[in-house]
Formats: structure tokens, sequence, C-alpha cells
């Protein structure tokens, strides 16, 4: 699968995907999102394909409780 070439920070891809930049560094840690190098500015870089990946996250999440 090719990765989209748009990349977004961490405060723009948490809110795509209706989270907050918490969650996502949560998400990093646990492993269940690939950690993210920090380009310019010490700053992640997330792909828009990535929101998928949170939205099944969370709807994983719904149905374990």
């Amino acid at each position: 699968m090719q990765e989209s070439t748009t990349r977004m920070g961490i405060g723009a891809f948490a809110q795509a995907c209706g989270v907050t930049p918490r969650t996502i560094r949560f998400y990093e840690e646990r492993g269940l999102l690939p950690t993210q190098d920090r380009k310019e500015r010490m700053s992640r870089s997330y792909s828009v394909d990535l929101v998928n990946r949170v939205e099944r996250i969370q709807q994983l999440q719904s149905l374990l409780g």
C-alpha cells in the first residue's frame, strides 16, 4: 500500500481524527500507531492515511469497551 504524500502536524492530525494530541501520543506509546519521525522544529509529521487507522482503533475500542 502506498502512503499518501500529504503530511500534517499532530494538532491537525488529531483534529482530523476527532481526538486530542494526547490520545495520538498514547496510541504511539502503546504501539497502535507507528512512532513518527520528528522533522523540522522537532514536530511530528503524520500521513493522511493514518486517519483511517485511528478511526479503526476507536471502533474497536467501542466494541471492546
